[in-house]
């Protein structure tokens, strides 16, 4: 290659070697005026570089001034939009306070519809540790907003159910939950699995393990009976 390709290399170097042709041009052949077109050339094109660099960043500070100043006319709307809201809150009429403002009135929070009902839950045992392996269905309605499963668990002799793990409703888990805490030697269980969405909750749905037979007359409904 006779010459660099990229112009950040090429207008140095077309600029160097102009100067050398134009100091001595019968030397490499050419007239003194040929020589000088070059040089011309080269001086243009370095001169219009040095330009454009100039220009795109006098543009990028105009830019990050345009943006600071959109921050900070925003920043300024939204006091004065609490103040007028806090106006409004102690005036008799407050109608008549955004009215003033041109401003529509404070419209009350939607209210976000309660997480999905648990749906089709099931056990089976994880064939590498045989611990429980809770899935289930669950579609929660749009807005329900971050939904997260509750487990719950009831061992032979308990009243009531205690919580012993959570499960996201997405992901490469979604919807399964692995008891690896279920005490030695149970020989059944039941799980109560729950949507939950800060303090509101869904419908939930349980299911009773039985490891070994199924209980005589216990043929379906919400019992899985997984084998030991």
């Amino acid at each position: 290659m006779r010459h660099p390709v990229p112009l950040s290399k090429f207008i140095p170097w077309s600029t160097e070697h102009a100067e050398r042709w134009a100091s001595d041009p019968s030397a490499v052949g050419m007239t003194q005026q040929q020589a000088d077109s070059v040089k011309d050339a080269a001086d243009a094109a370095m001169a219009a570089k040095t330009a454009a660099l100039a220009a795109r960043q006098l543009s990028r500070n105009a830019t990050d001034a345009q943006e600071q100043a959109e921050r900070n006319l925003r920043r300024a709307v939204q006091t004065a939009v609490m103040l007028i809201d806090v106006c409004a809150e102690n005036n008799d009429n407050p109608a008549a306070i955004y009215s003033a403002a041109q401003l529509d009135e404070p419209t009350a929070p939607r209210a976000v519809p309660a997480p999905g009902k648990v749906k089709q839950l099931t056990a089976s045992l994880d064939p590498l540790s045989g611990a429980p392996v809770l899935r289930w269905k669950g579609n929660n309605p749009r807005g329900s907003g971050s939904v997260t499963y509750l487990v719950s668990r009831k061992l032979p002799g308990q009243r009531g159910f205690s919580f012993v793990g959570t499960a996201a409703p997405s992901g490469p888990t979604r919807r399964t939950f692995t008891d690896t805490t279920l005490p030695t030697g149970t020989t059944e269980v039941s799980y109560l699995v729950r949507a939950i969405r800060g303090a509101t909750e869904g419908e939930p749905e349980q299911v009773y393990v039985r490891f070994g037979a199924m209980p005589a007359g216990v043929t379906s409904g919400h019992i899985t009976s997984a084998a030991a």
